[in-house]
């Protein structure tokens, strides 16, 4: 079709352009048969032109929709949220579905799907990626906080890629986010767990090393030159408490009279 009225426009502005007589005449073909002979020509070339043409288009459309297609399928694929955000104004020009784009306006930025928020990143607790990407061009990886409209918080780690273009500035940004929200509750209670481990460690007393202990009445020297009985300077050094009995040596030695013990 679009050959063919390609050829048809051609012919009757070269017969209105070339010929003086009136528009009917063309259009019955009073011209000479040479001349009819080879505009039908030009009309069949064009035609034909037109066909192979728009053919062409429609693969390379149909080609290129192929290959979006696929494309979108392995964005899809992919579990966690992968965006290509412009470095400019912030919108969201590629995402896919774990990003959750289905029910925002078209022209969304990243800070409202992510944080829920009107303007860019620009805390401490969360500097913007994009600029920070922006100042030295160089991947980088942070940890964000996303919230969504529900008011719930998802912990990201945020893996963000420069795209430059060909004066070598920052366009695009890639950005592909890991939910680690589990990680880190079990980071925070590993943290926790050491915490109160060395508490613990710190309050635990351990003897070691060599002790100097009289060989008649078993008290012991410390550090600082002083004579102490055993019991405490064990005491003191370990925390543990002491009870005190008789053994049935000293029994017998002691106490004959009494039969504490069975031979």
């Amino acid at each position: 079709m679009l050959g063919l009225l390609t050829g048809v426009a051609d012919s009757v502005i070269d017969y209105l352009m070339f010929y003086r007589k009136s528009f009917w005449d063309l259009l019955i073909f009073e011209v000479p048969k040479v001349e009819f002979y080879m505009r039908s020509i030009i009309l069949i070339i064009f035609t034909i032109s037109g066909f192979i043409v728009a053919k062409i288009i429609v693969k390379h459309r149909t080609a290129e929709q192929k290959r979006n297609d696929f494309l979108n399928l392995v964005l899809d694929s992919l579990e966690h949220p992968f965006c290509v955000i412009d470095a400019v104004d912030y919108k969201i020009k590629i995402a896919n579905l774990a990003i959750g784009l289905e029910q925002q306006a078209e022209n969304s930025t990243c800070h409202a799907i992510m944080h829920n928020n009107d303007t860019p990143c620009n805390s401490v607790e969360h500097p913007c990626p994009i600029e920070t990407i922006k100042k030295t061009k160089k991947s980088v990886t942070l940890e964000h906080t996303h919230d969504d409209k529900d008011g719930s918080s998802k912990t990201f780690e945020v893996h963000a890629h420069p795209i430059l273009d060909s004066n070598g500035n920052v366009s695009q940004v890639i950005e592909y986010c890991i939910d680690i929200t589990g990680r880190k509750r079990i980071e925070e209670e590993r943290e926790k767990l050491i915490h109160e481990l060395q508490n613990a460690l710190a309050e635990v007393k351990t003897l070691s090393g060599l002790l100097p202990i009289c060989a008649h009445c078993k008290n012991i020297r410390d550090d600082k030159g002083y004579w102490n009985k055993i019991e405490t300077y064990i005491h003191q050094h370990s925390g543990a408490q002491f009870s005190h009995g008789i053994c049935p040596e000293f029994t017998k030695k002691f106490y004959p009279d009494l039969d504490l013990y069975d031979d």
